[in-house]
């Protein structure tokens, strides 16, 4: 059972745009960096023919335990669901950026950025027109992950030796901050994201010793 997100045209022609795009060029993504199977039988191309389909629909059930997903699959299914499609809108601005920056901007799509980022271009008006800037994208982020991620320009024996920090929750949250920086283009190199650590260690100096 679905409940309607718009009207029963909206979420036909929603979903039609979808697959459409899908089968003009941005499956082309899933063929060289994912393999033909994924996990329990469902491979990432059926998925995001699934997600499409449920695209228009706000499902008034779980779809991934009524259909026995994966824990994995059925996470990927509800992570293409939430994506806002002017996401992709973001990846533009970058074709002049540093590799690095364009790798983290795939890496913050979640856990599985290669899928997500097919079902962004499956949205776009153009899906063939915007392929060769998401392999580019996808290949630095590719180059650039290690053990399963891409390294902070700084890490966290840093913090703890030159900023005093010891507690792993505000490590996180501290090279959080650092990514958000860099995504930005705020920050470009070890040097700087120094520098840039400092400073706002010194500013919640100051707002713990300015008085309420």
């Amino acid at each position: 059972p679905c409940a309607a997100r718009g009207s029963w045209a909206e979420g036909v022609s929603r979903t039609a745009r979808i697959t459409t795009g899908l089968e003009r060029g941005a499956g082309e993504l899933l063929a060289e960096f994912l393999e033909e199977e994924g996990e329990g039988g469902w491979s990432a191309t059926a998925l995001l023919k699934l997600a499409a389909l449920l695209a228009g629909y706000r499902p008034t059930i779980d779809v991934g335990i009524h259909l026995r997903l994966s824990r994995r699959a059925g996470n990927l299914l509800n992570r293409l669901r939430e994506l806002p499609p002017e996401t992709l809108a973001e990846l533009h601005p970058l074709r002049d950026a540093a590799p690095r920056r364009r790798a983290l901007w795939v890496e913050q799509l979640g856990a599985e950025p290669v899928p997500a980022l097919t079902w962004l271009l499956c949205q776009a008006d153009d899906p063939r027109r915007r392929l060769p800037e998401a392999r580019r994208a996808l290949k630095d982020y590719h180059d650039h992950l290690r053990h399963g991620r891409i390294p902070d320009l700084v890490d966290g024996a840093w913090l703890r030796r030159h900023l005093g920090l010891s507690d792993g929750r505000r490590i996180g949250e501290t090279l959080r901050k650092l990514r958000a920086a860099e995504l930005s283009g705020q920050v470009t190199t070890p040097d700087e994201a120094r520098k840039f650590l400092e400073s706002l260690a010194e500013k919640n100096i100051d707002k713990e010793i300015d008085p309420p």
